[in-house]
């Protein structure tokens, strides 16, 4: 039906005697219209058509570009740059795939990663980058240094320049496979909406400027113990696979994991968080662990949601803590915990009675030892109850013996 139309239209406004003059590229197209009807209408009327016909058809060959790939040039011998633009189709990204052995060698000769769109197949292994001395020039941050100081390192592996990687699919592992030792990588680290469809793991990893996750997927295990955040770390709307360990971490500056997801297991065991922590929104869908964390700034968690057990047993929360509107399904275990400062406990929904044993509320408080009263409350009512009973059978008793 378009193509009557837009022949209806040609026939109507392209007048008899212009077919010589017809542009090349629509010649086709138009001339032989004109040729065939032979209609006179006035001469801005036809320049209109013309030109007209022409935006089309370059219009036509925009879109025709499906698939772009844009590289670093011949100027840029410090960056590895691959963007795909346009409409790519699945095999077109498969075909153009980077391999992680590509990428690996590209990080050892320490240059920029610049990488968009793209896929990455097979396994990066970072424990096989060189070691290399380490130094107070190599780590221009005194924490840095005091970090390598504390775990008597001498050497590293380092990730010289930033890395960049936006809306990609990594189908292979990624990891650092420490024990010992450390990764420090001096550059930015951004992976942003990608689909990791493997496992991640940055454990010992020295993160020395921003890190940046947001809007990624992980689909399996991602492991990020002791890790150490310099900058601001973002992990916000990020959906966690499996498991997710964050086990003595440090957070230098603000940690933000605002409306993510922990689909496994979640575990920020003995975590510092020495900036504010923000987990507005998040959904633990299975077993989490903040034992032994300390929050020594602003402690954010309201409307998240608890679906199973949540530990906090001897965290501490120096700064303001926020569970407003927080809900928690299973246990919530709070026991041996401090709270140094405000603490709001407005609208929290404890669907099982809370365990606030032996905590500390230092500071000024909403809600909090409301929480705390429910459970005594509780107890009263079932000793109170316990003694009805006691008393009903010594009532009977007593009517039989008369």
């Amino acid at each position: 039906m378009s193509g009557v139309l837009s022949e209806a239209l040609v026939i109507v406004f392209v007048p008899t005697g212009y077919a010589d003059i017809c542009p090349r590229n629509i010649q086709r197209l138009v001339c032989s219209i004109v040729r065939w009807h032979r209609l006179r209408i006035s001469l801005t009327l036809q320049c209109i058509v013309i030109v007209g016909v022409i935006t089309a058809s370059v219009g036509s060959v925009t879109f025709a570009v499906s698939c772009e790939v844009r590289q670093s040039s011949s100027t840029e011998p410090e960056i590895f740059r691959r963007h795909l633009i346009g409409t790519c189709t699945a095999e077109e990204r498969e075909r153009l795939a980077i391999h992680a052995d590509s990428l690996f060698k590209v990080l050892k000769e320490g240059k920029q990663v610049d990488l968009r769109g793209v896929m990455i197949v097979g396994d990066l292994m970072l424990d096989q980058l060189p070691l290399q001395p380490l130094s107070p020039a190599t780590l221009p941050s005194t924490s840095a240094q005091q970090v390598v100081a504390e775990r008597q390192i001498e050497e590293g592996r380092i990730i010289q320049r930033s890395v960049s990687v936006h809306n990609a699919v990594i189908q292979g592992n990624w990891a650092t496979n420490l024990r010992q030792g450390l990764v420090i990588i001096l550059g930015e680290f951004s992976v942003t909406g990608t689909r990791f469809e493997q496992s991640v793991d940055f454990s010992h990893t020295l993160f020395l400027q921003g890190l940046n996750f947001s809007n990624s997927e992980i689909l399996y295990e991602g492991f990020f113990v002791r890790a150490h955040f310099e900058k601001p770390a973002l992990f916000n709307k990020v959906l966690f696979g499996t498991h997710s360990r964050f086990h003595k971490a440090q957070f230098k500056h603000d940690a933000h994991f605002i409306e993510s997801r922990f689909t496994g297991l979640a575990e920020f065991l003995e975590v510092i968080f020495e900036q504010g922590a923000d987990f507005t929104k998040v959904q633990f869908q299975m077993g989490t662990g903040f034992s032994g964390a300390q929050f020594t700034g602003p402690a954010i968690f309201s409307e998240s949601l608890f679906i199973r057990e949540a530990f906090f047993r001897f965290s501490r929360f120096e700064q303001d803590a926020d569970f407003q509107d927080a809900t928690f399904q299973k246990i919530s275990d709070f026991t041996d915990s401090s709270f140094a400062a405000h603490t709001n406990f407005n609208n929290v929904e404890f669907l099982i009675p809370p365990q606030f044993s032996g905590t500390i509320f230092e500071g000024t408080g909403q809600g909090a030892n409301k929480q705390k009263d429910v459970s005594e409350i509780i107890s009263v009512i079932l000793v109170f109850l316990g003694f009805l009973c006691v008393l009903a059978w010594g009532l009977k008793k007593w009517r039989h013996s008369v």
